[in-house]
């Protein structure tokens, strides 16, 4: 009983349901388990239970999704519905399909059972991408692939999701064909081994079996769709012809067995009257005068290339003429000819359209040949095809010698191949232009041609010929030229002109103006046809029109003095005559006085200082002697009073104003460029450098000072004292104005005025100079200070300022040979450049600074010669004081006397310049004569005018400018008597 009941229970659970196996396979595993039976068994009929499960879902779900594949328009539809059915019928967790075209391109894709993965997989697949066990079974030897977690699935970003409970992957492919691939993950209760790919595999015979039928499917609609399409085309053409379609007999009346729709617009007949000639017989539809050349012509075509062409006249259903053109080809069955089949066409007005062409032609030529203008055309490689008249008779030749002719050879050598590049450019958007050139007539003369040159291209853009039409211009041109000439000559007139020329319209605009009157404003040409009269006239700048050109327009003609406004802002002065000249246009001449009135006011300038200078001048000798005996005896005061006395305050007093009385006679000097000047050579670069440390000492601490200096030396012969003057004025000056602080620099580098290239100062001659530019980022000068800026005594600065500053500046520099220029504005600062001639000498050593010495004594004799007896009287207590021993004089003539009356040596004679009745140059030359190695020292408060025409500045002699203080001529004349003796010199 137990042996049957396992045996009949085993066959009866595969022939039934799920359900009923399970529960008979329950009542089984009770009654093993009361008899004490082996579970075994039991547990193996589960497993072939769920697994008979899995193969009838799996077989289920794909009947079920392949029943209705008749009826699917595209794959797509296919295997998206084979992957729901498998996941939905729960054969599979998931499934992928992916197909690919004939080129093995993924061409369309589904999932099922994936979720998010699978969209991020679809995306993926889209572009392109396969997963490892995809692209190995791209090959023919690919069948399936197991994925599993630890092998070909590891590097996957989608392993997850296909190898937790086992994936299968298997070629979807047909007769060699690779139609895609399918990807199933099983149920967590199947593993993935040798029968479940035999299951897959077979799953995949039948999917590829089901897209194989699409494909085929959606082909033969394809096929069936394109015969239709192409019955549909022929149909419309048939329809649509212009012309009428047939198939006639071979039989003389050329019965017709097929006519198109065509044939009753061109006959009046319909079809079916003309099919077996019912109504009437084609033959008859000919023009009686030309059915002999039609039967004619297909009797050719039958015995020769089985096709004919011809052109003929038809008769139609209302006796209508047309002309018509056919064109047919013979058809033939076993060699027999069995049919004719053919085209006809209406070309009536093509017909009246060659006539009316061919008229038009004639017309054209009457036109051409009656034409005064030469006409030609030729090919692109110039052979001329046709010439008018007048063409022939430019050349004298007869237009059938021209013909075959080069057109480019009746041009000179020169012009060719210009001529013929300008041909070239022409193109299909611009085949016309106008172009003149030379020429050679048959007689050698040259002359001018002007033509007007198409380029005559086929529809598809190809260059077939040129035509040009032309007309002689030799004497145009001439004109021309001499026209040209003219205007040649005028405009180097006006452009070379120094006067200023403007000219201009009615409302004041620029139409033209020479160079010289750009140059005046400041404006280019093209700047100033932007601008009116009225921006430029008026000192002011404020664009008011000014009276003379309101004038212009009730009068002829206009002079008066009118102030021009330069682009920069400056003024140009100037005498203006403007003229009408006719049809609202003016010319106006503008001589530049703004140079003149420089010079002017330089001239007044100069008049001014050589004024005050001869008047300093004039003074300075007597202010210098009277200063020198009151520095004298102050400082000998100060000498002889303690330091804590009310006397020796009183005397410092004294000794200072007689300083700065003493420095103020200097400046006075310096501006009037009369004083003594001291000229070395000097090297500028390092001049400004060691006075760095002075500057910066005297400039307050919110001023930067920046100097920058050339790389090589600036050589030039300067007074060393008076250019460090110079430059300490300029540092003052520029503190004074920038009391909120800012910046202070000084450059200094060498610059050359060249012959022809702008002044850089009016007084500067072609050479090489040095300047020194002085910057400084003050408030600037507004026009009217900067214009009285170097006069003598004027100042901005109040009570407390002399005015001789920048005066001083002017006067040393203009007496060093050099000048100064000053740029300045209003609220931009000043920029003061000063220009020194470049020495070619080499240049002296810079003086170590030392420390100040003590007054210098000495026990030799000294002769004392000067006609102002207080002078006199202090020079000889201050050396005899120091241990000199002391003759003096009041003249030359007493001076000599004294010597007469002395015995012993004399050592030095120090002697005034100038003197009542004998000099001092010339007392020395006497006292000379009686003591040949005595020295001198001349003295003088004299500009150095007078100095030097007593010869006193010549090199090597010495000399102190009165007045002097004690140390200063102490110094000088212990300075003179320890100098060696040198033979020849004068005054050693």
């Amino acid at each position: 009983m137990q042996k049957k009941h396992k045996s009949a229970g085993i066959h009866d659970i595969f022939a039934c349901s799920s359900t009923h196996v399970s529960r008979e396979i329950d009542a089984m595993e009770d009654t093993l388990a009361a008899q004490g039976g082996d579970r075994r068994v039991v547990d193996s009929l589960r497993k072939a239970c769920a697994r008979l499960e899995h193969v009838h879902c799996v077989h289920r779900a794909v009947r079920r999704s392949l029943a209705v594949t008749s009826g699917m328009k595209s794959p797509e539809v296919l295997i998206g519905n084979v992957c729901r059915t498998l996941v939905d019928a729960g054969g599979y967790e998931s499934v992928w399909i992916v197909l690919f075209g004939t080129d093995r391109r993924q061409r369309t894709w589904a999932q099922s059972g994936m979720g998010e993965k699978g969209e991020a997989l679809g995306r993926k697949l889209e572009a392109g991408w396969l997963p490892r066990c995809g692209r190995d079974l791209l090959t023919p030897e690919g069948g399936y692939c197991q994925a599993e977690a630890g092998g070909i699935c590891a590097s996957c970003s989608f392993g997850s999701a296909c190898s937790q409970q086992g994936s299968i992957v298997t070629r979807l492919a047909r007769g060699g064909q690779l139609l895609g691939m399918m990807s199933v993950t099983l149920p967590s209760h199947e593993t993935a081994g040798d029968e479940e790919a035999c299951l897959v595999q077979e799953v995949e015979v039948e999917v590829s079996r089901a897209i194989e039928g699409v494909n085929r499917d959606l082909d033969r609609a394809e096929t069936e769709a394109g015969l239709g399409e192409s019955r549909r085309v022929m149909d419309t053409l048939l329809k649509n012809l212009p012309g009428m379609a047939y198939r006639c007999k071979y039989d003389g009346e050329w019965t017709m067995v097929l006519v198109s729709r065509g044939g009753y617009e061109l006959t009046g007949y319909h079809p079916e009257e003309m099919v077996g000639n019912r109504a009437v017989a084609y033959n008859t539809l000919v023009h009686p005068e030309d059915r002999a050349m039609v039967k004619e012509t297909v009797d050719a075509g039958v015995s020769g290339s089985d096709s004919f062409e011809m052109e003929y006249r038809l008769l139609t259903r209302d006796g209508t003429e047309k002309w018509v053109w056919e064109k047919g080809s013979v058809v033939r069955i076993g060699g027999v000819v069995v049919a004719l089949e053919g085209f006809v066409t209406d070309i009536t007005q093509q017909k009246h359209a060659i006539e009316g062409l061919r008229w038009s032609n004639r017309r054209y030529r009457i036109l051409v040949e009656d034409m005064p203008a030469m006409v030609c055309r030729f090919l692109p490689d110039g052979r001329l095809t046709d010439v008018n008249e007048s063409y022939c008779r430019m050349f004298g030749m007869a237009r059938e010698e021209l013909l075959g002719q080069n057109f480019f050879a009746f041009l000179p050598p020169a012009v060719r191949d210009p001529v013929r590049d300008h041909f070239l450019e022409l193109t299909p958007e611009n085949p016309m232009d106008t172009y003149e050139h030379e020429v050679i007539n048959p007689t050698g003369r040259r002359g001018w041609q002007e033509w007007t040159d198409r380029a005559i291209f086929s529809d598809d853009g190809e260059l077939r010929e040129f035509q040009s039409i032309g007309r002689d211009i030799t004497e145009r041109r001439r004109a021309e030229e001499a026209l040209r000439a003219s205007e040649r000559r005028y405009r180097a007139y006006i452009d070379n002109s120094p006067v200023g020329i403007f000219i201009f319209g009615e409302e004041g605009g620029f139409v033209e103006a020479n160079e010289a009157a750009c140059r005046m404003v400041g404006y280019t040409r093209s700047e100033l046809a932007a601008l009116k009269v009225i921006d430029i006239v008026g000192a002011d700048g404020t664009g008011k029109r000014a009276p003379n050109f309101e004038r212009l327009k009730r009068e002829e003609h206009v002079r008066s003095e009118t102030p021009l406004h330069h682009k920069n802002g400056a003024i140009i002065h100037g005498i203006i005559e403007a003229v009408a000249l006719g049809e609202g246009t003016y010319m106006a001449y503008f001589i530049d006085q703004t140079e003149q009135r420089k010079l002017q006011s330089q001239l007044q300038q100069v008049q001014k200082i050589e004024s005050v200078g001869r008047l300093a001048a004039g003074v300075a000798h007597d202010f210098n002697n009277m200063l020198s005996p009151i520095l004298g005896y102050a400082e000998l005061l100060l000498d002889e009073l303690p330091e804590g006395e009310e006397c020796y305050g009183y005397s410092l007093e004294i000794k200072n104003a007689a300083e700065r009385s003493r420095n103020l006679v200097r400046q006075l000097l310096a501006f009037s460029r009369k004083q003594v000047l001291r000229l070395d050579p000097l090297d500028l670069r390092a001049i400004v450098a060691g006075m760095q440390p002075l500057l910066r000492q005297t400039l307050r601490e919110d001023i930067a000072l920046t100097v920058s200096l050339a790389e090589t030396s600036c050589p030039v012969r300067a007074d060393m004292g008076q250019v460090e003057q110079i430059l300490m004025n300029l540092a003052v000056n520029a503190q004074d104005a920038m009391p909120d602080g800012g910046e202070l620099s000084i450059a200094v580098r060498m610059v050359v005025q060249e012959a022809d290239a702008p002044r850089l100062h009016l007084d500067l001659s072609p050479g090489e100079y040095v300047l020194v530019e002085v910057r400084d980022t003050g408030h600037g000068m507004d026009p009217t200070t900067a214009e009285h800026a170097f006069e003598p005594f004027f100042s901005t600065k109040g009570k407390g300022g002399t005015g001789l500053g920048l005066s001083t500046v002017y006067g040393i520099i203009t007496q060093h040979g050099g000048a100064v220029r000053m740029d300045t504005r209003q609220g931009e600062g000043a920029v003061f450049s000063l220009y020194f001639l470049r020495e070619e000498e080499p240049v002296a050593e810079m003086p170590e600074v030392t420390e100040e010495k003590a007054v210098a004594s000495g026990h030799e004799t000294v002769l004392v010669a000067e006609d102002n007896e207080v002078v006199r009287n202090m020079t000889v207590s201050v050396l005899t004081r120091l241990g000199y021993r002391v003759f003096d004089a009041a003249g030359g003539e007493e001076a000599l006397a004294v010597l007469k009356n002395h015995e012993g040596a004399v050592d030095l004679l120090l002697t005034d310049v100038v003197m009542p009745g004998m000099n001092g140059r010339e007392l020395y030359t006497r006292v000379s004569q009686l003591y040949s190695g005595i020295r001198v020292l001349y003295m003088s408060g004299y500009s150095d005018d007078v100095i030097a025409h007593h010869g006193v500045l010549e090199e090597g002699i010495h000399f102190i400018q009165k007045p002097f203080t004690i140390e200063g001529l102490t110094s000088k004349v212990r300075e003179v008597l320890d100098i060696a003796c040198c033979a020849g010199a004068p005054g050693s």
